[in-house]
């Protein structure tokens, strides 16, 4: 589902991520980054499903949701994925292998 909604950037973002929150087996919420759409270079997509979801789920603490992203949380993701209490956080690609994959489609 992740993978399905970078793709559904369609060439809007330079980097196409996603992520979305599941709690009890529900998605909660499932989108993309929009740094660039946005210009704010904080709004990748874990940030963004965790502001979501806290405002569909009306807490700030997510710890019975899992975080399941197209890659590995950078630094400031973790660190937010940290402070909402996520329980889990589940990545289908390390930051390595997206660098690399960046690199070849710039070329």
């Amino acid at each position: 589902m992740a993978i399905k909604e970078a793709l559904s950037t369609k060439g809007n973002e330079n980097t196409p991520y996603a992520a979305l929150i599941v709690k009890q087996d529900k998605v909660i919420v499932c989108v993309h980054n929009e740094t660039e759409n946005r210009l704010d270079p904080t709004n990748h997509a874990e940030i963004s499903a965790i502001r979501k979801a806290c405002q569909i789920l009306q807490t700030t603490d997510l710890s019975d949701c899992i975080l399941f992203t197209t890659c590995e949380p950078c630094p400031m993701c973790f660190g937010a994925a940290w402070w909402a209490n996520i329980s889990q956080i589940v990545y289908g690609a390390t930051i390595d292998d997206a660098a690399r994959f960046e690199s070849q489609i710039m070329i």
